[in-house]
C-alpha cells in the first residue's frame, strides 16, 4: 500500500506506477486520463446547463462567463486530489503542500485561458449545428487542448526536487470512489445527449433496456480499469508470493486433509523426511512421526482448537534415521475443506550444538575455577573486570564482588597501578603483554609479588582481554634470601681466610716491633750518659740544636720519648697477641676460670681504633669484686667484639655516645653486661628476626648477619640470655646475663 511504503514506493514511482485503492499497481498514464476525464465530464456539464444563459449573451461575454465557470468547477475535483486534507505520504511535508497548491493554481488558470479561447473560435465555426453538438465539441476540444498542459504541469512536477508522482497524487480509496462517482454522472449524462428525445416514446421495456446498455457501456472500461483489472493482478500476485514463500521456506510445511493424510508438501518438507512428494501424498500423516508415543494423534487433535503452539516430537526420515522436530500445528480452511498445516523444523543440529555448548561451558567453568593461576577477564578497551576466579579470590583475599566492583585498584596499587590500567587499556588485538614482579594488595593489608601476562582472546565469539596472574611472593623471596645467603657466606669465607692470615701478619708485625723494643730499652739504659754529655756541652757552649729543635727545649723530655716508644711497641705486642688469640681456635671447653671485667678489657683494647673512630662518648663502668666465671674466653669475647662493633655500625655520628658496664646480680648469681647506644635503634619488622642467621639491614656495607646469631649461640652454651629492647631512633640497649662460677668449695 500506498500509506506504508518504503523501498517498495520508490521502485514504484521510479516505474512510473502506483499503489492504489486495491492495493495494486496503476500507471501513471491511466491516472493522467483520469484527470482528462474530470476536465470533459465539468466542461461537458457546465455546456449543458448554462446553454440557454451562454445563447443570450454575446460571443466574449459567453466566452469569459464559461472558462469561468469550468474553472470554479474544475476547481472542486482538483482541489480534492491535492488537498492537505486527504493526507497521503507526499503531503506530510509542508514544503511539498506548498508546491501542490501552486500546481492546482497553475491548472485552474490553464483550464481558464484554454476554455477562453475555445469559447471565441467555436460557436461561429459551428452555430449551424445543434446545442448537442456544441458542447460535445467545446467538452471534447477542452479536453484535447487541456492535456498538454495537463501532462507538462504534473511532468515537471514529478521532475522537481521532491519528486511527487502523479498517481501518487491518486493515493486514496476515497478519491477513487468520488472520480468512480463523476464516471457515473458522466455515463447518466450522455445517455442523455446521446440518445434522441424521440426514442423516449418508445415502451417501458425497450427505453429501460436501452438505458442499461448504455450505462453499462460507458461504466464497464472504467470499472475494468480501475477495478477488475487491479483485482485481477492483486490475485495473481498473492498467488505467486504464497508459492515463493511455501516452496522457498527452511521450515518443513505439510498440508494433510481432515482425515489425516497428506494433501501437499513443500520442497523443505521433502528435504527433511527424505521422500519424493509421490511417495507421501495421500499417505497418512502419521506415517512421519514416531507413534509410539501416541503424541501425533493428541497433536492433530489440538490442532483442531487452533495453533497448538510448538512442541518437540521424534520424527522418522526416510533411511530410518531419528529426527528431532519441532511442531506446530494448526486448523485451516482452504475452498470449504477442512484440514490442518503442520509447520515443522529438524532442531536435532540445534540441539547437539546447545548440549556441545553447555558441556563446554561446564569444561570451560570447571578449568577456569580450578587453575591454580588467578584469572581475570576485562573488557577490551577498558579496565573493567567482567570475572575472576577462585584462585584470584584466594590471592587478594577477598570476593569476587568486591574484586569486579572496585577493579583494579583492589589489587593494585602506586606505579604499578598505573602500569596495568594503562597496558590493559591499550592493548592491540593481537598484542602480549608481561609483567615479571608486580606489587599486588591483598584485603589484610599485607603486600605480594605477582607475575602477570596479558592477551586478547575470543570466548564464543566474544572478544575479552585475559589476564594470568601467578602468586611469586615466595619464589621472590626465596630468591633473594638466596642471594643473601650467598653473600654472607662470602663474607664468612672472607672472614675465614682473615683469621688465617692474622698468624702470618702478627709474625710479620711481631719481628720489627720486637726490634723496636729492644732498641728503646738500649736507648733507655744510655740515656743517663748522654744526658750528662750533653748538660756540660750546653754550660760549656751555650745552646745549640739537636735534630733541629733547641736543646733547652728537648732537656728533660728525652726520657718520655724514649718511655713512649717502648709503650707503643709494648701496645703493638698485646693488640697481635689478642689478635692471634681471637683467631686462633681454642681448644678448650666451658673449664676455664675467667675473669669477666679483664676479658672486657681485653675486647675493648682490640676495638680501640673503631670506637675512638665512631664516637667521642664512650662510658664504660666495671663493677668491682664480680665473681669468677666458667667458661671460654675466647669465645666470650668474642660476644663483647659483635656487640660494641653493632652498637658503633648504628650511631649517626660521634657525637651519640655508646655505653658498656658490667654488675652482678646476686639474686639470681648472674653476671649481668649491659651495653647500650643512642643509635638509630631497630624497627619492630626488623626486631622479629634480629636473631636470625644471616639477616642484616647492612649487606652493603660489609654486614654478614651472623654477629648477634653467634653471640646468641655463645651465650646459650654459657648457659646465659641474651636479650634487648629498642625504639626506631632512640637507640638499642642489648643485656647478657651469664650464670657466675663458685670455685671456693
Amino acid at each position: 500500500m500506498l500509506s506504508g511504503r518504503g523501498a517498495e514506493t520508490d521502485a514504484t514511482s521510479r516505474s512510473g506506477d502506483m499503489e492504489f485503492a486495491t492495493g495494486r499497481n496503476i500507471k501513471s498514464i491511466e491516472a493522467f486520463a483520469l484527470l482528462l476525464l474530470v476536465v470533459f465530464t465539468t466542461e461537458l456539464s457546465v455546456m449543458e446547463i448554462f446553454h440557454q444563459f451562454f445563447s443570450r449573451l454575446g460571443v466574449v461575454p459567453a466566452a469569459l462567463a464559461d472558462a469561468t465557470l469550468l474553472a470554479l468547477f474544475s476547481a472542486l475535483p482538483l482541489w480534492i486530489i491535492f488537498s492537505p486534507g486527504f493526507v497521503g505520504a507526499p503531503r506530510r511535508s509542508e514544503a511539498v503542500r506548498r508546491l501542490l497548491t501552486a500546481t492546482l493554481l497553475k491548472l485552474v488558470g490553464g483550464f481558464f485561458l484554454v476554455e477562453l479561447v475555445v469559447m471565441l473560435f467555436l460557436p461561429p465555426l459551428l452555430h449551424a449545428k445543434g446545442p448537442m453538438f456544441l458542447a460535445l465539441a467545446d467538452a471534447g476540444l477542452t479536453t484535447l487542448l487541456t492535456a498538454p498542459l495537463l501532462w507538462v504541469v504534473l511532468a515537471r512536477l514529478e521532475r522537481d526536487q521532491y519528486r511527487v508522482a502523479l498517481a501518487d497524487l491518486l493515493e486514496s480509496p476515497l478519491l477513487l470512489y468520488l472520480l468512480l462517482l463523476y464516471v457515473v454522472f458522466l455515463a447518466a449524462l450522455l445517455h442523455d445527449l446521446v440518445i434522441p428525445a424521440g426514442l423516449t416514446t418508445f415502451t417501458h421495456g425497450p427505453i429501460h433496456f436501452l438505458t442499461a446498455v448504455m450505462l453499462t457501456l460507458i461504466i464497464a472500461p472504467f470499472l475494468w480499469l480501475f477495478v477488475a483489472r487491479p483485482l485481477r493482478r492483486l490475485l495473481q500476485s498473492e498467488r505467486v508470493r504464497a508459492r515463493a514463500v511455501y516452496e522457498q521456506v527452511i521450515d518443513a510445511v505439510v498440508l494433510a486433509d481432515d482425515q489425516g493424510l497428506i494433501t501437499s508438501l513443500n520442497p523443505a518438507a521433502l528435504r527433511t523426511f527424505g521422500y519424493s512428494e509421490s511417495e507421501l501424498v495421500g499417505r497418512p500423516v502419521v506415517m512421519l512421526f514416531d507413534g509410539s508415543s501416541g503424541q501425533t494423534e493428541l497433536l492433530l487433535e489440538s490442532g483442531g482448537e487452533g495453533h497448538s503452539g510448538f512442541r518437540e516430537m521424534l520424527g522418522w526420515h526416510r533411511s530410518g534415521r531419528t529426527l528431532l522436530l519441532e511442531v506446530s500445528v494448526s486448523n485451516v480452511n482452504i475452498g470449504g475443506d477442512k484440514g490442518c498445516l503442520m509447520i515443522m523444523r529438524d532442531i536435532g543440529e540445534r540441539r547437539e550444538a546447545e548440549r556441545a555448548l553447555r558441556e563446554s561451558d561446564i569444561r570451560f567453568r570447571e578449568v577456569f575455577e580450578q587453575s591454580e593461576e588467578a584469572l581475570l577477564f576485562f573488557k577490551p578497551g577498558s579496565d573493567y573486570i567482567i570475572d575472576a576466579n577462585a584462585t584470584a579470590e584466594k590471592l587478594f583475599g577477598c570476593p569476587k564482588a568486591e574484586i569486579r566492583g572496585r577493579g583494579l585498584e583492589r589489587l593494585f596499587y602506586g606505579r604499578d597501578l598505573v602500569r596495568v590500567r594503562e597496558t590493559i587499556r591499550g592493548l592491540e588485538t593481537d598484542g602480549v603483554v608481561q609483567f615479571d614482579d608486580l606489587e599486588g594488595l591483598r584485603a589484610n593489608g599485607s603486600g605480594c609479588i605477582v607475575s602477570m601476562r596479558v592477551k586478547f582472546m575470543s570466548l564464543q565469539g566474544v572478544r575479552l582481554v585475559y589476564c594470568v596472574l601467578r602468586d611469586i611472593t615466595d619464589k621472590v623471596r626465596m630468591e633473594q634470601e638466596a642471594r643473601d645467603i650467598q653473600a654472607r657466606l662470602i663474607q664468612a669465607n672472607k672472614m675465614t681466610s682473615l683469621g688465617l692470615l692474622v698468624s702470618g701478619v702478627a709474625h710479620e708485625v711481631n719481628n720489627p716491633n720486637n726490634l723496636i723494643m729492644a732498641n728503646a730499652q738500649l736507648l733507655a739504659n744510655g740515656l743517663a750518659d748522654v744526658e750528662r754529655i750533653l748538660r756540660e756541652y750546653f754550660r760549656e757552649n751555650g745552646d745549640f740544636l739537636l735534630g733541629g729543635i733547641p736543646y733547652s727545649e728537648l732537656d728533660g723530655q728525652l726520657p718520655q720519648l724514649i718511655s713512649g716508644i717502648n709503650d707503643g711497641s709494648r701496645r703493638i705486642a698485646n693488640i697481635v697477641s689478642e689478635l692471634k688469640n681471637y683467631a686462633r681456635s681454642d681448644p678448650s671447653g666451658l673449664e676455664t676460670v675467667i675473669d669477666f671485667n679483664q676479658m672486657v678489657t681485653t675486647s675493648i683494647s682490640i676495638l680501640q681504633h673503631e670506637l675512638s673512630r665512631s664516637t667521642a662518648r664512650f662510658q664504660c663502668e666495671l663493677a668491682d669484686n664480680l665473681p669468677t666465671i666458667a667458661g671460654n674466653g675466647q669465645q666470650l669475647g668474642q660476644v663483647v667484639i659483635n656487640l660494641l662493633v653493632n652498637a658503633c655500625q648504628a650511631l649517626p655520628s660521634r657525637q651519640h655516645g655508646i655505653r658498656l658496664a658490667t654488675a652482678y646480680d646476686p639474686v639470681n648469681r648472674q653476671i649481668v653486661l649491659t651495653v647500650a647506644d643512642e643509635g638509630v635503634g631497630i624497627s619492630p619488622e626488623d626486631a622479629r628476626r634480629i636473631m636470625e642467621p644471616f639477616f642484616t639491614t647492612r649487606l652493603d656495607r660489609g654486614g654478614t648477619g651472623l654477629g648477634l646469631s653467634i653471640c646468641r649461640s655463645i651465650v646459650a652454651q654459657h648457659g646465659g640470655t641474651i636479650e634487648f629492647s629498642s625504639q626506631p631512633g632512640n637507640g638499642a640497649t642489648f643485656t647478657v646475663k651469664i650464670p657466675a662460677g663458685n670455685f671456693e668449695e
